[in-house]
C-alpha cells in the first residue's frame, strides 16, 4: 500500500489534534491569577477612588472560567461592574454573582452590585469557549465627589477577558473546507490507475 504525502500529512494533523486540543484532560488548570487597578475618572483623579479587581482564569477542557472580585475604594461604593468584549462571538454564558443581578449583552457582561465603601463584591463569574486576552473593564459607584463616580481602564489597568482569534478560526475553517476536494482528487487518481 502506497501512502501519498497528503495522506501522511492528514495522519500527522489527526495525531496532533488527538494528542493536543482533543486529548485534553478535564482537570481544571489556572491560567491567570492577579490583581489590577481601575483608576478613578474623578477630575482631578483621586487615588482613594481607585478600584482593585482580583481575577482568576481557569481552563477545564475547552471551557474557560473567568472570576473577578471587585474591592470598593475607601471613599466610594460600587454599584456596577462591566467586562467589555463581544460576548456573542466569545459565547459567554453561565454568569453568576452580583447581589442585584447580572446580564450578558453584545458588549460584555454586566453585574449589578451593592458593595459598600471598603467592601468587596464576592466572586463575579462567567464561562466562555474563548481563551483570555486583555481588555477594558469599568466600575461605577454611588455618588461621590464629583457624582456619579466611575472608573477608567486603559493600558496596564486592563483585565483578562475572552478574545476570539479570527485568524486561527479562519485557518481551521479553510483546512476543513479543503478536505473534501483532497479526497475527491484522490478518488479521481485512483480511478485513472
Amino acid at each position: 500500500m502506497k501512502f501519498q504525502p497528503t495522506t501522511i500529512s492528514l495522519l500527522i494533523t489527526g495525531a496532533f489534534f488527538l494528542c493536543g486540543p482533543l486529548g485534553r484532560t478535564t482537570q481544571a488548570q489556572t491560567l491567570l491569577n492577579g490583581t489590577n487597578t481601575l483608576g478613578s475618572s474623578d477630575a482631578p483623579a483621586v487615588a482613594a477612588d481607585d478600584v482593585s479587581v482580583a481575577y482568576t482564569v481557569t481552563q477545564s477542557g475547552d471551557v474557560y472560567t473567568y472570576d473577578y472580585t471587585v474591592y470598593a475604594p475607601g471613599s466610594a461604593s460600587v454599584s456596577s461592574f462591566n467586562i467589555g468584549f463581544n460576548a456573542s462571538s466569545a459565547n459567554a454564558n453561565s454568569v453568576s454573582g452580583g447581589l442585584l443581578g447580572q446580564e450578558i449583552d453584545g458588549i460584555g457582561v454586566d453585574w449589578f452590585l451593592s458593595v459598600p465603601t471598603g467592601g468587596n463584591s464576592g466572586t463575579l463569574s462567567f464561562q466562555s469557549d474563548e481563551a483570555p486576552g486583555w481588555g477594558n473593564a469599568n466600575a461605577n459607584g454611588n455618588p461621590s465627589a464629583p457624582a456619579p463616580w466611575a472608573s477608567t481602564s486603559s493600558g496596564g489597568e486592563q483585565l483578562p477577558m475572552p478574545i476570539p482569534e479570527p485568524a486561527t478560526s479562519s485557518l481551521l475553517a479553510m483546512a476543513l473546507l479543503a478536505l473534501p476536494f483532497q479526497f475527491k482528487r484522490h478518488n479521481i487518481e485512483r480511478k485513472e490507475d
